[in-house]
């Protein structure tokens, strides 16, 4: 199937990378999770690219979108004009809109400055907003949170960026980050490409802004006011974003539907590849957006 890639200029000037895939009446958006280009939706596009045209943008500062001159520029709000701006670079009007942990509080944000571009929501192992005021089920990690931006990251001294190209991708790295998640379901070749992409595509400022932003930001407000198809899928052992979240999401939006997958973490699209597209393909049948 055929798939092209361009770089264009946003609505301030700075410059984001895309790429678009598939041929079909509708169009499925992709958003990332922070720090993330793309790995958790290896199933996803494959198996709806016949049938859908399929847009996926990196945010400032990550993959190939170029870091900023100004990384203060790298937020949620900035990156929902982005990603419209990919929509009419596209010459599409109206996308249903798929978020993958950060990219659920981005995909919301994007249908409240957007509603007339968005056709449905589909929230995946995300939640609103704030994002420490729940990781882990807990607000404790907020403040060290907040010492790693504004001492680490957005500073990004020479020596972060050396121990990021050297400690990242490797298995004891990968040993590491497998404690929060399913490890009897991910497939070490499926998660390796995210630790590649953080040791070489990740501007750790942009970064550091961009979490920033996430803890700052919500949704919350906005959720009843929804009125669009949506389905969220939820991870049912995710410690990151909590299942609790989907749960409150799920009671909060009008006519909202809610899977949960059984032993998902927060990687549960390449856990259970083959549910979680079942899950989307029932509800875009459902909905008439096919």
């Amino acid at each position: 199937m055929k798939r092209t890639e361009k770089i264009i200029k946003s609505f301030d000037g700075e410059e984001v990378w895309y790429e678009k895939f598939g041929t079909g009446k509708e169009t499925l958006f992709l958003v990332d999770g922070i720090a993330t280009i793309g790995f958790i939706w290896q199933y996803i596009i494959p198996y709806f690219q016949d049938r859908y045209q399929i847009l996926h943008m990196t945010f400032r500062g990550h993959g190939k979108s170029p870091v900023p001159e100004d990384c203060s520029t790298v937020t949620i709000e900035n990156s929902v004009k982005d990603l419209h701006a990919v929509l009419k670079d596209a010459g599409i009007d109206k996308a249903i809109m798929l978020g993958h942990s950060m990219g659920v509080q981005t995909i919301y944000e994007f249908h409240r400055q957007y509603p007339d571009c968005t056709k449905a929501l589909i929230p995946i192992c995300g939640s609103y907003g704030k994002l420490f005021k729940s990781y882990h089920g807990t607000d404790k990690l907020e403040p060290f949170a907040k010492m790693l931006i504004n001492f680490i990251f957005k500073p990004h001294k020479p020596l972060l960026q050396k121990l990021q190209k050297k400690l990242v991708y490797n298995s004891l790295a990968y040993n590491i980050v497998k404690a929060e998640l399913n490890a009897h379901l991910i497939k070490k070749e499926d998660f390796m490409p995210y630790l590649k992409d953080i040791r070489d595509s990740l501007s750790l400022k942009a970064f550091g802004y961009l979490l920033e932003s996430s803890i700052k930001h919500s949704t919350l407000d906005f959720l009843p006011t929804i009125q669009i198809p949506v389905l969220i899928i939820a991870g049912e052992k995710d410690k990151m974003t909590p299942t609790f979240l989907s749960i409150k999401m799920f009671k909060l939006i009008p006519n909202a539907k809610l899977k949960v997958l059984k032993w998902g973490s927060h990687t549960a699209p390449i856990e259970q590849p083959e549910v979680t597209n079942m899950y989307i393909e029932e509800f875009l049948f459902e909905n008439g957006l096919i």
